[in-house]
């Protein structure tokens, strides 16, 4: 299977700049604050793949103020670090903003979805990611490692602060 870890400029595909907006109205009544509209649901895939002893980092951006829905590690390749292989998500390389301590080893995690647990901290920092634009995925291993490789998706929103700052 092959999956796209970049969005080319040029297309295919259509641009916005501010948020994709579903639903045919935006309030029942000026009383009712919702109707029956959403933002929609915006996602990004970065590929790791392991560098014998070596962390790797893999860096994306979002718009400002974006809000972080989810993280999901799916491991193609084992991670077969002596010791450990660790996932940290943030604004900058082992950074831990946003995911702290997912274990990608084989010995623990195995070959398949994984999903992080978010401290109150980390859900606040996901939230409104502020004048941050940058999300920095880095893989670190702990003893030799001679295979791993990771597609790790982001699911996140774009703020109605269309503008951007």
């Amino acid at each position: 299977m092959a999956v796209q870890t970049t969005l080319l400029p040029q297309g295919p595909g259509t641009s916005f700049g501010g948020p994709v907006i579903v639903g045919p109205r935006s309030s029942a009544s000026a009383t009712q604050n919702f109707g029956n509209q959403g933002a929609a649901l915006l996602s990004q895939v970065v590929s790791v793949s392991q560098n014998g002893t070596t962390a790797v980092s893999v860096t994306c951006q979002i718009p400002k103020h974006s809000h972080i829905v989810d993280f999901y590690a799916d491991s193609t390749v084992p991670w077969n670090s002596a010791t450990s292989a660790i996932l940290s998500i943030g604004t900058t390389a082992a950074d831990t903003t946003f995911v702290n301590g997912l274990t990608l080893q084989t010995s623990t995690a195995g070959n398949g979805r994984l999903k992080p647990t978010f401290t109150t901290t980390q859900l606040a920092a996901m939230g409104d990611t502020g004048t941050n634009e940058n999300v920095v995925f880095t893989v670190t291993p702990t003893g030799a490692t001679s295979a791993g490789s990771t597609f790790i998706t982001m699911l996140y929103r774009q703020t109605q602060n269309y503008l951007n700052n």
